[in-house]
């Protein structure tokens, strides 16, 4: 139990998965529907995709090489904004910590700590996104 504790506090996402769940329900609660900025941005990229998909390299080589190049391109920015989410988990879990030993008013505390893991279940579901976007493109473009 132990080591399974710390492997948990020890991710990120997994500690604040836990987090969540023991302080707001389940970490399941968290939205289905992606952002309206992020949503129109990963149907750009799964069009892009599926033009890559079945683009020929035959007919179009020099188009097939942009293709490719601009989905590297918007991979690597995708995984950039992959780990700012996982550094901003990191402050998030400092900010948590420094609430936990407040000496003010309970109701003060708990609007501050609500607005931690809203926060915290923002990042989490736009991560699931990303990485669900991300293991398309790395399956497509290698």
């Amino acid at each position: 139990m132990l080591n399974t504790a710390y492997r948990t506090l020890k991710d990120p996402i997994r500690r604040a998965e836990y987090l969540i769940q023991l302080e707001a329900g389940s970490a399941k609660d968290i939205r289905t529907s992606p952002p309206a900025e992020l949503f129109e941005e990963i149907l750009a990229l799964q069009e892009d995709l599926e033009e890559f998909r079945s683009a020929s390299p035959e007919r179009d080589p020099v188009g097939m090489q942009q293709l490719r190049a601009r989905l590297q391109a918007d991979r690597e920015t995708l995984e950039q904004r992959q780990r700012e989410m996982e550094t901003r988990l990191s402050e998030l879990f400092t900010a948590w910590d420094t609430l936990q030993g407040r000496k003010e008013p309970a109701d003060r505390v708990r609007e501050e700590k609500e607005t931690v893991l809203k926060e915290m279940r923002e990042i989490l579901s736009n991560r699931t996104y990303l990485r669900n976007i991300l293991h398309d493109m790395v399956a497509t473009i290698g």
